[in-house]
């Protein structure tokens, strides 16, 4: 017949091990879920990127349709008995809900940065020196009459910065027939001292310079 001494000794034994593999679990379902949970967050962070970045590229779409239907209805002004003004003057448009800054400026009204003399250059806000010596190592570069293929980019290899290049974009060109300037055509700014300059054209009506950019609304 069993004694009381002989009764525990296998059950105190079990116990133990049972605990341990139901810990093992707890902590193989915790760190699953931790990981699941990653992946989600990582998923939505991904899913918000995408959308911000089709909004982006919608908007930039929405933009570009706009410019091209603003320049349409230029062309079209242009052959009006109203035209728009050609003096670099600023007007506003709307497409698709959204307000644009439009400016229209004639080539001879404006300075072309490979012909202007130094006294045409003068009428811009640096120094006549300082933009012909800039001028001259910009295009030793290029064979005679090359051109670099916008406004912008030459302005780059001149050696402005981004704030000078903003400055200086609605007075400048690279498309006019001459290095004179027709002050009629002149943007405000530089249209007086441009009356007292003898590097004077009146050749007008043949190119313009467009400027079509998005108005944001407060």
């Amino acid at each position: 017949m069993p004694t009381g001494h002989d009764r525990p000794g296998i059950a105190i034994g079990a116990m133990p091990r049972r605990e341990t593999r139901h810990g093992i679990v707890l902590i193989t379902t915790l760190v699953g879920l931790i990981l699941l949970s990653g992946m989600v967050v990582t998923l939505q962070v991904r899913t918000l990127a995408s959308v911000k970045v089709l909004a982006r590229l919608e908007s930039l779409h929405v933009d570009a349709m706009a410019e091209t239907a603003i320049r349409a209805r230029l062309a079209a002004r242009l052959d009006s008995t109203r035209p728009p003004p050609l003096n670099g003057t600023v007007t506003q448009d709307v497409f698709a809900g959204r307000t644009y800054g439009v400016r229209l400026t004639d080539v001879e009204g404006l300075v072309d940065l490979y012909l202007a003399p130094p006294e045409v250059l003068g009428l811009l806000p640096f120094p006549a020196e300082q933009v012909v010596q800039m001028r001259e190592v910009a295009l030793a570069s290029l064979t005679a009459g090359e051109r670099f293929l916008t406004v912008d980019q030459t302005l780059v290899r001149f050696g402005f910065d981004r704030a000078s290049r903003l400055t200086l974009a609605p007075l400048v060109t690279q498309s006019a027939r001459t290095g004179q300037i027709n002050p009629a055509m002149a943007p405000e700014s530089i249209q007086a001292k441009s009356r007292l300059l003898d590097a004077q054209d009146v050749a007008s009506g043949l190119t313009a310079e467009v400027a079509v950019w998005r108005i944001l609304q407060p």
